[in-house]
């Protein structure tokens, strides 16, 4: 027996759209996040929408939350995101886009887990990730390799220094918004680069349509014989920038245990104290959104 619980907190700017999904579907035990991520936009450069008036984003949870409707049990995790990936791609293909064809979309990372008779299934992409409790230890797994963290860490630098120039007598600060028209043209090189491509070279797998997904995912069987006692799939809104890196993914598990015992609102309450001490996300008000599901065994 288990038990699986939904969280969420919205980001600080009340004006952001929601964009993380949280899923569940019993029949199916198939639990999971996604993180949505527009085409790159800017203030001089319009964002795209989706039927509806959606954001890349918000229509990454539409089709999500309707795919999932009504499977059949027997359905396995790598076919529902692939059924997923399908929707995404036709939603791209109705605005006149295509991934496939060198196009900038609408995507997201995300992260997956099924439960069968031998274990757990987990599948990630992006900067979503999985902190797995155990009977004798924590695993800490995401989409995200090291090239891929070097190459955000560098690219929230190209932001932040985006942003410096913007800076003025009227404007101590900067203008963010001046400052994303200043970033966009690197921005979308980045995603046009990374997006389920050049892997190990800083790309990384994104729910974004794209047939190539299937080659840059992420996929951890977990067997129920290590004693699974706990799994929470969460978004990165949960991690401050300076902990979430490369190089201390395995203790980054450890904290996240030790100090929050996995317990989401805790490890909110770490996170933003860490963030106020190192504020790298210079981009975000507040904090960003978060969205994560628990399974608890």
């Amino acid at each position: 027996m288990y038990s699986a619980k939904t969280f969420y907190r919205a980001a600080f700017d009340p004006k952001v759209n929601r964009e993380d999904g949280c899923f569940t579907n019993e029949s199916l035990k198939f639990y999971g996040v996604t993180d949505g991520n527009s085409a790159a936009f800017s203030p001089s450069n319009p964002q795209d929408k989706y039927v509806g008036g959606l954001t890349g984003g918000q229509m990454i949870i539409q089709q999500t939350a309707d795919f999932l409707k009504g499977l059949a049990p027997c359905v396995g995790i790598k076919e529902c995101l692939t059924g997923i990936n399908q929707r995404v791609l036709c939603q791209h293909q109705l605005i006149g886009k295509d991934p496939a064809k060198g196009h900038d979309v609408g995507g997201a990372s995300f992260a997956f887990c099924q439960l069968n008779e031998w274990g757990a299934n987990l599948l990630l992409g992006g900067d979503c990730f999985v902190l797995v409790k155990l009977k004798h230890r924590c695993l800490f797994k995401t989409g995200f390799d090291k090239a891929a963290f070097a190459l955000e860490e560098a690219d929230q630098n190209a932001y932040n220094a985006c942003l410096q120039q913007t800076k003025s007598s009227e404007r101590p600060n900067g203008s963010i918004g001046a400052a994303w028209d200043l970033y966009f043209p690197r921005y979308r090189e980045k995603r046009l680069r990374c997006k389920n491509k050049n892997i190990g070279q800083g790309g990384h797998a994104d729910l974004n349509g794209d047939p190539a997904l299937y080659e840059c995912w992420s996929w951890y069987p977990i067997s129920w014989g290590y004693n699974i006692e706990m799994i929470l799939l969460a978004t990165d809104g949960f991690l401050p920038p300076s902990q979430f890196n490369g190089d201390n993914l395995d203790e980054l598990g450890k904290i996240l245990w030790s100090v929050c015992a996995g317990d989401p609102k805790k490890i909110l309450k770490w996170r933003d104290a860490e963030e106020s001490c190192a504020k790298r996300l210079l981009h975000v008000e507040g904090w960003p959104e978060a969205g994560a599901v628990v399974l608890s065994f």
